[in-house]
């Protein structure tokens, strides 16, 4: 059910919440050293392609195949990687 909720919401055109990060996440990546970072539920891959931008090694993941879809074509686009 959840899945299917999800996968709906990000076949749309477009961003749900857009392709920059989340305020928060952005001003608390900021305080810490680049490592290694788990991106659980991460939807179109907005904070985690952030993220790798800012020097993380980026594992995302998230329920929708959809949102994986993004997420993956979001990183070649900001010229990134992110598993």
């Amino acid at each position: 059910m959840m899945i299917k909720k999800w996968n709906e919401r990000y076949q749309e055109v477009g961003f749900a919440y857009g392709a920059g990060p989340n305020l928060f996440f952005e001003r608390w990546l900021k305080t810490a050293i680049p490592g290694q970072i788990l991106m659980p539920a991460d939807g179109e891959g907005r904070n985690g392609v952030y993220a790798a931008k800012q020097g993380w090694q980026v594992t995302s993941c998230d329920l929708s195949q959809a949102g994986r879809t993004k997420a993956l074509q979001l990183a070649q686009d900001r010229k990134v990687s992110i598993n």
